[in-house]
């Protein structure tokens, strides 16, 4: 869930950076897709329509989340990688489909280090493990 949502960082830290050369200053001057690899519902979707509805109120622009969810993110991936680089598709994905999947899947239509360049991390959650009250005693009875 960390690194899921680490891309979607990436994409606030690009947007409110200051624009470098005169004509991004108009950045956005129209819709931005952001394309999210993961179902509706999930740690990313959500962190996506949060920092969509931001950017959109800041910029006064639409920012539009489109799930693409499949393959294990490479689905949604793939949609940013064949898109036009002007910076009006951006994903949000969780780690695999730039990570992992490179070695899991035999092919990918997309190559993850030359097709993306990461903007900003957006959520940090550490790893934890949760369980039922009644089961805290047994456990820290047995640990002592």
């Amino acid at each position: 869930m960390r690194r899921r949502a680490g891309l979607l960082a990436l994409m606030v830290a690009f947007a409110l950076a200051p624009p470098a050369r005169a004509e991004e200053a108009s950045y956005p001057s129209r819709p931005v897709k952001i394309i999210v690899s993961a179902p509706p519902g999930g740690g990313v979707d959500i962190v996506a329509r949060v920092i969509a509805d931001r950017l959109a109120k800041l910029w006064g622009q639409p920012f539009v989340v489109e799930n693409r969810p499949g393959a294990g993110g490479n689905l949604g991936s793939e949609a940013v990688a064949v898109a036009e680089p002007d910076g009006y598709t951006l994903l949000a994905a969780q780690p695999a489909p730039l990570t992992t999947n490179v070695v899991l899947y035999k092919k990918l239509n997309f190559d993850p280090q030359k097709d993306f360049i990461p903007i900003t991390k957006l959520v940090r959650q550490p790893p934890m493990i949760a369980v039922h009250p009644s089961l805290e005693r047994r456990v820290a009875a047995r640990t002592g």
